[in-house]
Protein backbone atom coordinates (compact mmCIF):
# COMPACT_ATOMS: atom_id res chain seq x y z
CA UNK A 1 0.00 0.00 0.00
CA UNK A 2 2.84 2.42 0.86
CA UNK A 3 4.54 1.68 -2.49
CA UNK A 4 1.25 2.35 -4.31
CA UNK A 5 0.80 5.65 -2.50
CA UNK A 6 4.37 6.66 -3.36
CA UNK A 7 3.77 5.83 -7.03
CA UNK A 8 0.56 7.90 -7.06
CA UNK A 9 2.39 10.79 -5.38
CA UNK A 10 5.23 10.64 -7.92
CA UNK A 11 2.76 10.53 -10.85
CA UNK A 12 0.76 13.46 -9.43
CA UNK A 13 3.94 15.50 -8.86
CA UNK A 14 5.07 14.73 -12.39
CA UNK A 15 1.73 15.88 -13.83
CA UNK A 16 1.96 19.15 -11.89
CA UNK A 17 5.50 19.75 -13.13
CA UNK A 18 4.49 19.02 -16.73
CA UNK A 19 1.51 21.40 -16.41
CA UNK A 20 3.71 24.14 -14.98
CA UNK A 21 6.23 23.62 -17.75
CA UNK A 22 3.51 23.90 -20.40
CA UNK A 23 2.19 27.12 -18.79
CA UNK A 24 5.71 28.60 -18.75
CA UNK A 25 6.26 27.67 -22.39
CA UNK A 26 2.94 29.21 -23.43
CA UNK A 27 3.57 32.30 -21.32
CA UNK A 28 7.09 32.69 -22.69
CA UNK A 29 5.62 32.52 -26.20
CA UNK A 30 3.45 35.58 -25.46
CA UNK A 31 6.08 37.56 -23.55
CA UNK A 32 7.22 40.73 -25.30
CA UNK A 33 10.97 40.31 -24.95
CA UNK A 34 11.56 43.81 -26.34
CA UNK A 35 9.23 45.50 -23.89
CA UNK A 36 10.67 48.84 -22.73
CA UNK A 37 13.97 48.27 -24.55
CA UNK A 38 13.38 50.41 -27.63
CA UNK A 39 13.78 54.17 -27.33
CA UNK A 40 12.65 57.03 -29.55
CA UNK A 41 15.58 59.08 -30.87
CA UNK A 42 16.24 62.19 -32.94
CA UNK A 43 12.95 63.85 -32.01
CA UNK A 44 12.36 67.15 -33.83
CA UNK A 45 9.28 69.36 -33.94
CA UNK A 46 8.58 72.22 -36.35
CA UNK A 47 5.43 74.31 -36.52
CA UNK A 48 3.62 76.25 -39.23
CA UNK A 49 0.61 78.54 -39.12
CA UNK A 50 -1.98 77.52 -41.69
CA UNK A 51 -3.55 80.90 -42.47
CA UNK A 52 -6.25 81.67 -45.01
CA UNK A 53 -3.66 83.25 -47.29
CA UNK A 54 -1.53 80.09 -47.40
CA UNK A 55 1.13 78.36 -45.31
CA UNK A 56 3.31 80.80 -43.39
CA UNK A 57 6.33 79.98 -41.24
CA UNK A 58 5.27 80.70 -37.65
CA UNK A 59 6.85 83.50 -35.69
CA UNK A 60 4.82 82.44 -32.64
CA UNK A 61 2.06 84.93 -33.51
CA UNK A 62 -1.36 83.73 -34.57
CA UNK A 63 -4.84 85.10 -35.21
CA UNK A 64 -7.89 84.43 -33.06
CA UNK A 65 -9.16 81.94 -35.65
CA UNK A 66 -6.28 79.92 -37.04
CA UNK A 67 -4.68 76.50 -37.45
CA UNK A 68 -1.19 75.49 -36.39
CA UNK A 69 0.50 72.38 -37.78
CA UNK A 70 3.10 70.55 -35.66
CA UNK A 71 5.38 68.29 -37.69
CA UNK A 72 6.84 65.64 -35.35
CA UNK A 73 9.88 63.71 -36.69
CA UNK A 74 11.39 60.75 -34.82
CA UNK A 75 13.34 57.48 -35.23
CA UNK A 76 13.03 54.22 -33.29
CA UNK A 77 16.23 52.54 -32.08
CA UNK A 78 17.31 49.47 -34.00
CA UNK A 79 17.57 46.26 -32.01
CA UNK A 80 18.43 42.71 -33.10
CA UNK A 81 15.40 40.55 -33.75
CA UNK A 82 12.86 43.39 -33.94
CA UNK A 83 11.60 45.04 -37.12
CA UNK A 84 8.48 47.04 -36.25
CA UNK A 85 6.95 48.55 -33.10
CA UNK A 86 3.97 50.69 -32.19
CA UNK A 87 4.43 54.35 -31.24
CA UNK A 88 2.20 56.60 -29.11
CA UNK A 89 2.18 60.40 -29.37
CA UNK A 90 0.18 62.50 -26.90
CA UNK A 91 -0.78 66.16 -27.16
CA UNK A 92 -2.27 68.50 -24.59
CA UNK A 93 -3.21 72.16 -24.82
CA UNK A 94 -3.60 74.53 -21.87
CA UNK A 95 -6.20 76.75 -23.58
CA UNK A 96 -9.98 76.69 -23.88
CA UNK A 97 -9.55 78.32 -27.29
CA UNK A 98 -7.54 75.46 -28.84
CA UNK A 99 -8.30 71.85 -29.75
CA UNK A 100 -6.60 69.12 -31.73
CA UNK A 101 -7.90 67.76 -35.03
CA UNK A 102 -8.65 64.04 -35.18
CA UNK A 103 -6.32 61.81 -37.24
CA UNK A 104 -7.49 58.60 -38.93
CA UNK A 105 -5.28 56.86 -41.49
CA UNK A 106 -4.40 53.28 -42.43
CA UNK A 107 -2.10 52.56 -39.49
CA UNK A 108 -2.96 55.58 -37.33
CA UNK A 109 -5.81 56.03 -34.87
CA UNK A 110 -6.42 58.98 -32.57
CA UNK A 111 -8.53 59.53 -29.48
CA UNK A 112 -9.71 63.01 -28.45
CA UNK A 113 -10.48 63.88 -24.83
CA UNK A 114 -11.71 66.98 -23.00
CA UNK A 115 -13.46 68.29 -26.11
CA UNK A 116 -10.29 68.02 -28.17
CA UNK A 117 -7.92 69.61 -25.65
CA UNK A 118 -6.13 66.26 -25.39
CA UNK A 119 -5.20 63.80 -28.12
CA UNK A 120 -3.59 60.35 -28.08
CA UNK A 121 -2.31 59.00 -31.39
CA UNK A 122 -1.31 55.35 -31.84
CA UNK A 123 0.83 54.49 -34.87
CA UNK A 124 1.11 50.77 -35.61
CA UNK A 125 4.01 48.83 -37.15
CA UNK A 126 6.57 51.62 -37.28
CA UNK A 127 9.83 50.32 -38.85
CA UNK A 128 12.96 50.62 -36.71
CA UNK A 129 15.87 52.82 -37.72
CA UNK A 130 13.89 54.83 -40.30
CA UNK A 131 12.93 58.48 -39.69
CA UNK A 132 9.16 58.94 -39.35
CA UNK A 133 6.89 61.98 -39.49
CA UNK A 134 3.48 62.78 -38.02
CA UNK A 135 1.50 66.01 -38.35
CA UNK A 136 -0.62 67.23 -35.43
CA UNK A 137 -3.03 70.07 -36.22
CA UNK A 138 -4.13 72.50 -33.51
CA UNK A 139 -7.30 74.49 -34.25
CA UNK A 140 -7.54 77.95 -32.67
CA UNK A 141 -11.16 79.05 -32.25
CA UNK A 142 -12.34 82.55 -31.35
CA UNK A 143 -9.37 83.42 -29.13
CA UNK A 144 -9.11 87.04 -27.89
CA UNK A 145 -6.05 89.23 -28.28
CA UNK A 146 -2.99 88.35 -26.16
CA UNK A 147 -4.17 84.77 -25.51
CA UNK A 148 -1.12 82.55 -24.92
CA UNK A 149 -1.21 78.92 -26.02
CA UNK A 150 1.59 76.43 -25.34
CA UNK A 151 0.72 72.83 -26.22
CA UNK A 152 2.72 69.96 -24.77
CA UNK A 153 3.67 66.93 -26.86
CA UNK A 154 5.20 63.66 -25.68
CA UNK A 155 6.21 60.55 -27.59
CA UNK A 156 7.01 56.95 -26.71
CA UNK A 157 7.47 53.49 -28.14
CA UNK A 158 4.23 51.82 -27.00
CA UNK A 159 5.90 49.90 -24.11
CA UNK A 160 8.53 52.49 -23.18
CA UNK A 161 8.67 55.72 -21.25
CA UNK A 162 7.57 59.07 -22.70
CA UNK A 163 9.89 61.81 -23.89
CA UNK A 164 8.62 65.40 -23.68
CA UNK A 165 8.93 67.52 -26.82
CA UNK A 166 9.63 71.24 -26.48
CA UNK A 167 7.11 73.51 -28.27
CA UNK A 168 7.04 77.27 -28.60
CA UNK A 169 4.46 79.47 -26.92
CA UNK A 170 1.93 80.96 -29.34
CA UNK A 171 0.40 84.37 -28.77
CA UNK A 172 -2.75 85.75 -30.39
CA UNK A 173 -2.20 89.17 -31.96
CA UNK A 174 -5.43 90.64 -33.28
CA UNK A 175 -8.27 93.07 -32.55
CA UNK A 176 -10.89 91.47 -30.32
CA UNK A 177 -13.72 92.19 -27.94
CA UNK A 178 -14.65 90.07 -24.94
CA UNK A 179 -16.71 90.37 -21.81
CA UNK A 180 -19.49 88.93 -19.68
CA UNK A 181 -23.27 88.88 -20.07
CA UNK A 182 -24.91 89.60 -16.71
CA UNK A 183 -28.57 89.64 -15.68
CA UNK A 184 -30.24 92.25 -13.44
CA UNK A 185 -28.84 90.43 -10.36
CA UNK A 186 -25.27 90.46 -11.77
CA UNK A 187 -25.43 86.70 -12.35
CA UNK A 188 -23.56 85.45 -15.40
CA UNK A 189 -25.83 84.21 -18.19
CA UNK A 190 -24.63 81.28 -20.30
CA UNK A 191 -25.64 80.31 -23.86
CA UNK A 192 -26.74 83.80 -24.89
CA UNK A 193 -26.52 84.54 -28.62
CA UNK A 194 -24.88 87.84 -29.56
CA UNK A 195 -24.26 89.52 -32.90
CA UNK A 196 -21.56 92.02 -33.84
CA UNK A 197 -22.69 94.76 -36.23
CA UNK A 198 -21.01 97.54 -38.17
CA UNK A 199 -23.05 100.27 -39.87
CA UNK A 200 -26.17 98.19 -39.19
CA UNK A 201 -24.77 95.13 -40.98
CA UNK A 202 -24.14 91.89 -39.11
CA UNK A 203 -20.46 90.84 -39.11
CA UNK A 204 -20.24 87.90 -36.70
CA UNK A 205 -22.24 85.88 -34.17
CA UNK A 206 -21.20 84.10 -31.00
CA UNK A 207 -22.55 82.58 -27.76
CA UNK A 208 -21.59 83.00 -24.14
CA UNK A 209 -19.90 79.96 -22.58
CA UNK A 210 -20.88 78.22 -19.35
CA UNK A 211 -19.32 81.09 -17.40
CA UNK A 212 -21.24 83.79 -19.28
CA UNK A 213 -18.16 84.89 -21.24
CA UNK A 214 -18.24 85.85 -24.92
CA UNK A 215 -15.56 86.71 -27.51
CA UNK A 216 -15.47 88.31 -30.94
CA UNK A 217 -12.05 88.07 -32.55
CA UNK A 218 -10.17 89.07 -35.73
CA UNK A 219 -12.00 92.38 -36.16
CA UNK A 220 -10.89 95.47 -38.04
CA UNK A 221 -10.55 98.66 -36.02
CA UNK A 222 -13.61 100.90 -35.93
CA UNK A 223 -17.00 101.47 -34.31
CA UNK A 224 -19.25 98.45 -33.75
CA UNK A 225 -22.39 97.50 -31.88
CA UNK A 226 -23.06 94.31 -29.94
CA UNK A 227 -26.68 93.13 -29.94
CA UNK A 228 -28.41 90.50 -27.78
CA UNK A 229 -30.24 88.09 -30.10
CA UNK A 230 -32.60 86.41 -27.63
CA UNK A 231 -36.41 86.62 -27.46
CA UNK A 232 -36.59 86.18 -23.70
CA UNK A 233 -34.27 89.15 -23.08
CA UNK A 234 -34.80 92.77 -23.94
CA UNK A 235 -33.11 94.02 -27.08
CA UNK A 236 -29.81 95.47 -25.85
CA UNK A 237 -27.45 97.21 -28.27
CA UNK A 238 -24.06 98.39 -26.97
CA UNK A 239 -21.87 100.71 -29.04
CA UNK A 240 -18.11 100.19 -28.78
CA UNK A 241 -14.90 101.23 -30.51
CA UNK A 242 -12.55 98.37 -31.31
CA UNK A 243 -8.81 98.91 -30.83
CA UNK A 244 -6.68 95.83 -30.13
CA UNK A 245 -8.12 94.16 -26.99
CA UNK A 246 -11.44 95.63 -25.81
CA UNK A 247 -13.53 94.53 -22.81
CA UNK A 248 -17.30 95.07 -22.55
CA UNK A 249 -19.81 93.65 -20.07
CA UNK A 250 -23.44 93.53 -21.20
CA UNK A 251 -26.45 93.75 -18.87
CA UNK A 252 -29.67 92.00 -19.88
CA UNK A 253 -33.19 91.94 -18.47
CA UNK A 254 -35.57 89.03 -18.86
CA UNK A 255 -38.89 89.92 -20.49
CA UNK A 256 -42.03 88.26 -21.73
CA UNK A 257 -41.43 87.27 -25.35
CA UNK A 258 -43.76 87.82 -28.31
CA UNK A 259 -47.08 86.20 -27.30
CA UNK A 260 -50.35 86.19 -29.25
CA UNK A 261 -53.96 86.22 -28.05
CA UNK A 262 -56.79 85.84 -30.56
CA UNK A 263 -60.53 86.36 -30.08
CA UNK A 264 -63.60 86.11 -32.31
CA UNK A 265 -66.29 88.67 -31.41
CA UNK A 266 -69.81 88.51 -32.84
CA UNK A 267 -70.87 91.94 -34.13
CA UNK A 268 -74.15 91.33 -35.89
CA UNK A 269 -76.78 88.63 -36.27
CA UNK A 270 -79.28 88.92 -39.16
CA UNK A 271 -82.10 86.39 -39.00
CA UNK A 272 -85.03 85.64 -41.29
CA UNK A 273 -87.69 83.84 -39.24
CA UNK A 274 -90.82 82.71 -41.13
CA UNK A 275 -89.95 85.29 -43.79
CA UNK A 276 -89.56 88.13 -41.32
CA UNK A 277 -86.14 89.82 -40.97
CA UNK A 278 -84.69 90.50 -37.55
CA UNK A 279 -81.36 92.21 -36.82
CA UNK A 280 -79.29 92.10 -33.61
CA UNK A 281 -76.10 94.07 -32.85
CA UNK A 282 -73.47 93.29 -30.19
CA UNK A 283 -70.32 94.75 -28.70
CA UNK A 284 -67.45 92.26 -28.31
CA UNK A 285 -69.53 89.21 -27.55
CA UNK A 286 -67.95 85.79 -28.01
CA UNK A 287 -71.24 83.97 -27.35
CA UNK A 288 -74.83 85.18 -27.80
CA UNK A 289 -78.21 83.59 -27.15
CA UNK A 290 -81.42 84.77 -28.86
CA UNK A 291 -84.82 83.18 -28.33
CA UNK A 292 -86.91 82.53 -31.46
CA UNK A 293 -90.53 81.37 -31.03
CA UNK A 294 -92.75 79.43 -33.45
CA UNK A 295 -89.98 79.25 -36.11
CA UNK A 296 -91.09 77.21 -39.13
CA UNK A 297 -88.25 78.43 -41.33
CA UNK A 298 -85.08 80.17 -40.20
CA UNK A 299 -81.97 81.43 -42.01
CA UNK A 300 -79.56 84.29 -41.60
CA UNK A 301 -76.00 85.59 -41.39
CA UNK A 302 -73.52 86.00 -38.57
CA UNK A 303 -70.89 88.74 -38.84
CA UNK A 304 -67.88 88.56 -36.52
CA UNK A 305 -64.47 90.10 -36.24
CA UNK A 306 -61.13 88.50 -35.39
CA UNK A 307 -58.93 90.42 -32.93
CA UNK A 308 -55.21 89.59 -32.73
CA UNK A 309 -53.29 91.02 -29.77
CA UNK A 310 -49.63 90.75 -28.70
CA UNK A 311 -49.56 90.53 -24.89
CA UNK A 312 -45.77 90.06 -24.68
CA UNK A 313 -43.07 92.70 -24.36
CA UNK A 314 -41.51 92.12 -27.79
CA UNK A 315 -42.91 93.05 -31.17
CA UNK A 316 -43.46 90.46 -33.88
CA UNK A 317 -44.95 89.87 -37.29
CA UNK A 318 -48.08 87.92 -38.24
CA UNK A 319 -47.74 86.06 -41.54
CA UNK A 320 -50.99 84.09 -41.64
CA UNK A 321 -54.52 84.21 -40.23
CA UNK A 322 -56.76 81.19 -40.61
CA UNK A 323 -60.26 80.48 -39.32
CA UNK A 324 -62.69 77.60 -39.33
CA UNK A 325 -66.49 78.02 -39.57
CA UNK A 326 -68.43 76.58 -36.66
CA UNK A 327 -70.53 73.46 -37.18
CA UNK A 328 -73.70 74.14 -39.17
CA UNK A 329 -72.41 77.39 -40.73
CA UNK A 330 -71.22 78.03 -44.27
CA UNK A 331 -68.78 80.66 -45.55
CA UNK A 332 -70.24 83.35 -47.81
CA UNK A 333 -67.56 84.82 -50.08
CA UNK A 334 -69.71 87.83 -50.98
CA UNK A 335 -69.11 90.57 -48.43
CA UNK A 336 -65.93 88.93 -47.11
CA UNK A 337 -63.28 90.62 -49.20
CA UNK A 338 -59.79 89.15 -48.85
CA UNK A 339 -61.03 85.91 -47.33
CA UNK A 340 -60.74 82.62 -49.20
CA UNK A 341 -62.09 79.18 -48.39
CA UNK A 342 -59.74 76.29 -48.98
CA UNK A 343 -60.80 72.88 -47.79
CA UNK A 344 -62.40 73.39 -44.41
CA UNK A 345 -60.30 76.45 -43.55
CA UNK A 346 -60.69 80.18 -44.20
CA UNK A 347 -57.59 82.29 -45.00
CA UNK A 348 -57.09 86.04 -45.02
CA UNK A 349 -54.89 86.52 -48.07
CA UNK A 350 -53.88 90.22 -47.79
CA UNK A 351 -51.79 89.56 -44.65
CA UNK A 352 -49.86 86.53 -45.92
CA UNK A 353 -46.10 87.05 -46.11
Amino acid sequence: MDRLRKKKYIILTGLILVTMLLVLVMKYGTIDKYRGLISVRNIKVSEKVLSSSGIVESENEIKGIDEVEYKVKYTLDEIDGAEKRDVIIKGNTNSNYARFKEINKNNITSTLKENGKEIEVRIEDVPLGVEQELKLTLIIANAPNETRIKPSIEISEATGSYTNVVTNQLEVKTNSIEGLVLDENNIRVSNIELSLRKNGEEIKRTYTDENGKYTFTDIEEGMYSVKVEEEIYESVIEEIEIRESTYLNIKVRKIEPYRIETHKYIERLNLVVNGEEKEYSYNDKETVIETVKNAKTISGEIEYKIVVKNTGEKSGTITKIEDEPSSGLKFKEEGNEGWEEKGEKLYYRPIEG
